[in-house]
């Protein structure tokens, strides 16, 4: 079996305060995605407003990024001989004001500051390293159009993933490309994206997905309909990757309905069936490593 328990964030957590790499080590995960890191109030890691907090400025000048948190984050990663999936963009905003989680006002300049990133841990810039790191994934969830891509469109996504992944093979060919990072929409999000990638021939390495459910039928069937769909437009070699998953479900409530259930004061008791409901099932032996660190049981990324 190809190894299934990859999983999200890495072991340095709680803004640094705690190491949790003798677990990590213990459960032998082979991949570790970067998103959310530290939750939508990680203050300095992974991603692009925190590592260039000022969008104005000059991308080409090393003193206008901060990377020292990051470092300390994948360098940890890169101790436990894991994989780095890399997502190249922002975390999820749940407040009102979706500061950072919009199309960039600059698809070019953020494809530039995207490179520089990777040329600071695979090429040494900007007192950086060489780490290798192969997976590099474009945005996360731009189908979850308020809390990710906030006032955008998927024709807006198509032309950042566009410019973004051919800047990035045109400087190392050897890099994998990756999105659509889907949440959900496979027949209108998903399908246009793949279409465009063979149309204009686009590097698609792999397609990344996720999907929250109670039934295990459902996932089986996405990962085969997904397969179908690149198949279809002979993306044969592409990899499918699995990077959010958790069991999660109600026979009370519709899917749309979980996350605002899951959030909610006035369903608090529904919240917690469906949290406990969650935590029983992950004591299953294929899950119960991710019990080490309830914020990653939560999600975990998965190379199928």
């Amino acid at each position: 079996m190809k190894p299934v328990h990859g999983i999200c964030n890495g072991p340095i957590c709680m803004s640094g305060l705690y190491d949790l790499s003798k677990y990590f080590s213990e459960i032998g995960a082979p991949y570790i995605r970067l998103h959310d890191t530290e939750g939508a109030e990680g203050r300095y890691l992974v991603d692009i407003s925190r590592i260039f907090p000022n969008f104005d400025a000059d991308e080409t000048n090393p003193e206008n990024y901060y990377f020292h948190h990051t470092d300390r984050l994948i360098t940890a990663i890169e101790n436990l001989k894991a994989k780095t999936i890399y997502r190249l963009g922002e975390s999820i905003d749940h407040t009102v004001y979706k500061r950072h989680a919009r199309p960039p006002k600059d698809f070019e300049k953020w494809a530039r500051i995207c490179l520089h990133i990777i040329k600071h841990y695979n090429d040494g810039w900007a007192n950086g390293f060489h780490y290798g790191l192969k997976f590099w994934e474009i945005w996360n969830e731009p189908d979850v159009t308020e809390q990710m891509w906030n006032g955008g469109t998927y024709k807006q996504y198509y032309d950042l993933y566009r410019i973004a992944a051919r800047a990035i093979k045109e400087y190392d060919n050897s890099l994998l490309i990756g999105g659509p990072t889907m949440a959900w929409d496979l027949n209108g999000l998903a399908k246009e994206f793949v279409k465009l990638c063979k149309n204009e021939d686009l590097p698609l390495d792999f397609f990344s997905y996720h999907m929250y459910t109670d039934s295990l039928e459902s996932l089986v069937q996405r990962t085969a309909d997904v397969k179908t769909l690149l198949l279809e437009n002979g993306f044969d070699k592409t990899l499918l990757v699995i990077d959010e998953w958790n069991y999660f479900g109600s026979d009370k409530y519709a899917r749309d309905e979980l996350w605002r259930v899951a959030r909610s004061v006035e369903d608090a008791v529904d919240a917690k069936e469906l949290y406990d409901k969650q935590k029983m099932k992950l004591v299953h032996p294929c899950c119960r490593l991710f019990l080490c660190h309830e914020r990653n049981a939560r999600r975990y990324c998965d190379i199928l």
